[in-house]
């Protein structure tokens, strides 16, 4: 029993003492910092922190250009004559801003294929419902109502093509074409002038 007391009293006074040389260690660790010798403060300044003007002013060159990311180039689709100006270097446009406007030749081109392929429209409809009468009244034979048929279905094409070019061209009536911004920004160079 003794035994017993003597080995559980040893195992303690063990643990206490591995317990303090852990905290000896830490202390020691602790204590190991950075610290500055004589010489070393005699030669340090300490300032205050304050709000002041700055003394200092450095000068930088360098040049500015626009990000090509961000930048778009503008060119007409169509050629003609520069009738007006709406912006000038430096502005600041909207996408969709009209910038300038062209009285251009293939516009009025445009303009007449619209008319003609409306008025081909017409007259194939009116050719069709020709041929549907005389078919139903025997005068006509079933080729023909198909022949009729497929030129209404190549005047339609010829007008939705039209209607394409007028959307992708953004054109409206006369022989005007406005070129607009296709994004919002500065203008950064100009290489037009009227007339």
């Amino acid at each position: 029993m003794k035994n017993k007391i003597f080995k559980i009293y040893f195992l303690l006074t063990g643990f206490v003492l591995l317990l303090n040389s852990c905290k000896n260690k830490q202390v020691e660790e602790k204590a190991i910092a950075f610290s500055m010798s004589e010489t070393m403060m005699e030669k340090c300044e300490f300032h205050q922190v304050k709000y002041g003007e700055v003394k200092n002013e450095m000068r930088l060159f360098g040049k500015i250009t626009a990000d090509n990311n961000k930048m778009a180039q503008v060119y007409p689709i169509v050629s003609g004559i520069v009738k007006s100006i709406h912006v000038e270097l430096g502005d600041y446009v909207k996408q969709g801003q009209i910038l300038a406007s062209i009285q251009s030749n293939e516009v009025v081109f445009f303009q007449k294929e619209k008319l003609d392929a409306i008025s081909n429209v017409a007259i194939a409809e009116k050719n069709l419902q020709v041929a549907k009468d005389l078919f139903a009244g025997k005068l006509n034979s079933e080729k023909d109502v198909a022949a009729a048929e497929r030129e209404l279905e190549k005047a339609k094409a010829e007008l939705s093509r039209i209607n394409e070019i007028y959307s992708i061209y953004s054109l409206k009536g006369g022989s005007l074409y406005n070129v607009t911004a296709p994004i919002s920004g500065f203008v950064v160079t100009k290489k037009i002038n009227q007339n």
